[in-house]
């Protein structure tokens, strides 16, 4: 299975670590003058996080992949296909709460060496499905 965000192509192996963390229901609930409560609810069909996380021991990307994320994470109010298996969402990076995209190289070593595509990161991408 494979899961590709906007034409790049990610890790098979990241975890959605969100994935069950939202109901699609927006509930508000107050009290009445006489203390009895007044509950609000409705559906919602965008909003969903997919939080998609990488570790020290897989979901592993090279460097130039991961600068190709950064890109796309950095045009304002773009929206991109996640591709994850079978499962295609309309999602956006979730910029308002930085970073929207952070990575760990996995082995350390000094910054000139990270230029080189071939060294590896974890990564975490915070989307949203639009």
């Amino acid at each position: 299975m494979s899961n590709v965000l906007g034409g790049v192509s990610l890790p098979e192996d990241l975890i959605w670590e969100d994935k069950f963390s939202w109901s699609g229901v927006d509930s508000r609930a107050s009290a009445s003058r006489g203390g009895f409560p007044i509950i609000f609810e409705q559906a919602v069909s965008s909003g969903r996080p997919i939080t998609l996380t990488g570790g020290p021991n897989h979901a592993w990307i090279e460097h130039g992949v991961l600068q190709s994320v950064f890109d796309l994470a950095g045009i304002p109010l773009a929206t991109y296909d996640l591709v994850m298996g079978v499962d295609t969402r309309t999602v956006r990076f979730v910029n308002n709460d930085p970073p929207a995209v952070s990575a760990l190289p996995v082995l350390e070593m000094p910054d000139e060496e990270y230029q080189s595509t071939d060294w590896f990161h974890s990564l975490i991408i915070k989307l949203m499905e639009i």
